[in-house]
């Protein structure tokens, strides 16, 4: 997670990327000023998939890092997925490194001055658990209390459906969580029985 401004944006740090990328209308949407693209001659950049990805401008994007504010140019691209991607261009800049050796791994800035857990969607620290074995029919629908992770005690939180698979649909909702527990509207859209 990075803060811009006052808004926080799922970030893929990406290795193979030569340029730190955003999707415009993410770029929109974060009111960043787009400076359109002038340079007609400029080599396309290419996706992972092959494809050519148009960039139609860049932005200087304030970036924050708990609290160690960075201003990068980041190439604005017609339509992007995911949405926000720092490249190599930031990585070498700002003496990012990646140790893998903890658990989460680290991400860090500055050579070390600021180090940043990597977190996965799919993990105890920002995933609801079930409170209980339960068995959802075939093509049904189900309330379900679950546990939430004690950093969300007391708060709102949303609820969706995480990019891991799962053998069932997570209804996307607010909810609040109270004494560590929720409760979570799941869609057995299987023609058998869910545990």
């Amino acid at each position: 997670m990075v803060r811009i401004g006052s808004d926080t944006i799922d970030t893929l740090v990406y290795t193979s990327a030569v340029h730190s990328l955003i999707n415009k209308q993410t770029a929109k949407e974060l009111k960043l000023k787009i400076v359109p693209t002038t340079d007609l001659n400029s080599k396309p950049l290419m996706s992972a998939n092959g494809s050519e990805v148009q960039i139609t401008g860049h932005v200087m994007a304030e970036l924050y890092f708990k609290g160690l504010k960075v201003e990068h140019r980041m190439e604005v691209a017609k339509s992007l997925s995911p949405s926000f991607i720092l490249g190599m261009d930031f990585l070498m800049t700002n003496q990012a490194g990646i140790n893998y050796a903890l658990k989460p791994p680290m991400f860090t800035l500055s050579d070390g001055l600021i180090e940043l857990p990597f977190l996965t969607r799919c993990n105890e620290n920002n995933c609801v658990t079930l409170a209980r074995t339960v068995c959802v029919p075939a093509y049904n629908e189900a309330y379900l209390p679950v546990h939430t992770p004690l950093k969300y005690n007391n708060q709102e939180v949303l609820l969706e459906q995480p990019p891991c698979a799962l053998s069932v649909s997570i209804a996307r909702a607010l909810a609040f969580c109270k004494n560590n527990k929720t409760m979570c509207h799941i869609l057995n859209t299987n023609p058998y029985v869910v545990s």
